[in-house]
């Protein structure tokens, strides 16, 4: 259940981080706001999937 957390509050970052800072972000690495969240949620997901903590 901690994991779900983790990854929504991560999720939600990661829109703020769009919404607040996406006019300068996203044309300085040329990506679309899709590409942007594709790739970030990917990032999320495999840190969260690489081993599980203990």
């Amino acid at each position: 259940m901690m994991t779900v957390y983790v990854f929504s509050a991560q999720l939600h970052a990661l829109f703020d981080l769009v919404e607040t800072k996406g006019a300068f972000l996203l044309p300085t690495l040329g990506k679309t706001k899709e590409q942007f969240f594709a790739y970030g949620q990917k990032m999320i997901f495999n840190s969260l999937a690489k081993e599980p903590l203990r």
